[in-house]
């Protein structure tokens, strides 16, 4: 278990400001096991899912990024797709869903905690 605790102080700052959208993500490389892909799921949440695929997670490839679709996450490695909405499985190998974080979103700051 890797301990999450972050803070993005506001989501206008440009380097997040795909969170501004439904639809958009973001991703964060230095929290998280292998970083933490940000989900704007609707006006009032943002989902956090850690990027650290759940299938073969040793292998060192074994890495999320949002597809172009703005819909799912996609492991190039193994080929499993994730569903942003929830991070459940939408295509194996992969059956275990993706690590998903706690979030609060208090205006345009949003905490990240496990």
């Amino acid at each position: 278990l890797v301990a999450v605790d972050f803070t993005i102080n506001s989501i206008n700052d440009p380097q997040f400001s795909e969170l501004l959208t439904v639809g958009g993500s973001v991703e964060i490389p230095q929290i998280g096991s292998r970083g933490v892909l940000l989900y704007r799921a609707s006006a009032d949440v943002i989902n956090a899912f850690d990027r650290h695929c759940t299938f073969q997670p040793s292998n060192t490839c074994a890495i999320v990024s949002a597809d172009p679709n703005r819909l799912t996450a996609s492991d190039n490695c193994c080929g499993s797709v994730f569903l942003l909405s929830t991070g459940e499985v939408s295509q194996p190998p992969a059956v275990t869903p993706l690590k998903k974080y706690n979030t609060i979103l208090d205006g345009t700051s949003l905490r990240i905690t496990n």
